[in-house]
């Protein structure tokens, strides 16, 4: 005998349509199954290996599509998944989807019965409002054809999104703690040597910068350096004034040469 299946929408804010109610949704929209597999294994008194599930989608009393499958995750059955953003599992198919991505515009019934070993434990219904177009599920199928290699490629870029984020936010940190000088040396055949005292500790920095290239120097914010310069062939008891600096001279670009 069948229990009333409920359904988890997966949207913006996603939505529990409990058991016994019509779930409703429109294209794009991921669902999983709050379903009762694990108290029919359960009852079964059969390993999990020996059960075989199926789920099947009818329209007006006809079969419009249906899956069957073995699973090790009786957590996450899905109806309609998105290999890019879920683990894959027995239920992941493209079978509902097409029935969905061909659908005309206006809303389509479905009831969905969940089987294992051809014994029905679980029936809800559903309701499709289409646009017609239904161009994200659309998009969605082809990902079917390689999972492994879909979410592989998302899972690089949400690495390069969480990266990006990374640096973005120590940016942010490095502009609320330090303000930057720049300095040029426009010679063309001699390196030059910046000296920074923080002018409260007196303690001294020296940086390097070869011909014509520019060195930018991160200094604490609140803080006032000296600057001064000296030649390869000089020493720092040698060294001429560039500028005194502070935040407010934040990218401030200064030439030495």
């Amino acid at each position: 005998m069948s229990t009333p299946l409920g359904f988890m929408i997966w949207r913006d804010e996603d939505d529990f349509c409990p058991p016994g109610e019509t779930a409703s949704f429109y294209d794009g929209q991921c669902i999983s199954l709050l379903h009762k597999a694990k108290k029919f294994v359960e009852e079964s008194g059969k390993e999990l290996s020996e059960i075989e599930f199926k789920m099947q989608l009818e329209q007006n009393g006809q079969i419009k599509a249906e899956h069957s499958f073995k699973t090790e995750d009786l957590n996450s059955f899905w109806l309609i998944a998105d290999p890019a953003e879920s683990d894959e599992n027995g239920t992941f198919t493209a079978v509902f989807l097409s029935e969905f991505a061909n659908s005309p515009a206006g809303e389509h019934n479905y009831t969905l019965k969940v089987f294992a070993n051809e014994e029905l434990f679980n029936k809800g219904d559903l309701l499709y409002n289409s646009d017609g177009t239904n161009a994200i599920f659309k998009e969605l199928i082809p990902k079917f054809n390689d999972i492994s290699g879909t979410r592989d490629q998302a899972n690089k870029a949400h690495q390069s999104e969480y990266a990006q984020q990374q640096a973005d936010e120590a940016r942010a940190q490095d502009a609320a703690r330090d303000y930057k000088i720049h300095i040029e040396n426009t010679d063309t055949g001699h390196t030059k040597y910046i000296l920074s005292t923080h002018q409260q500790t007196l303690s001294e920095t020296i940086y390097e910068v070869t011909p014509r290239n520019t060195i930018t120097l991160d200094l604490f914010r609140g803080s006032e350096f000296e600057l001064r310069y000296y030649d390869q062939d000089s020493s720092k008891d040698n060294a001429l004034l560039i500028a005194m600096v502070d935040e407010a001279c934040h990218d401030n670009k200064y030439s030495v040469s």
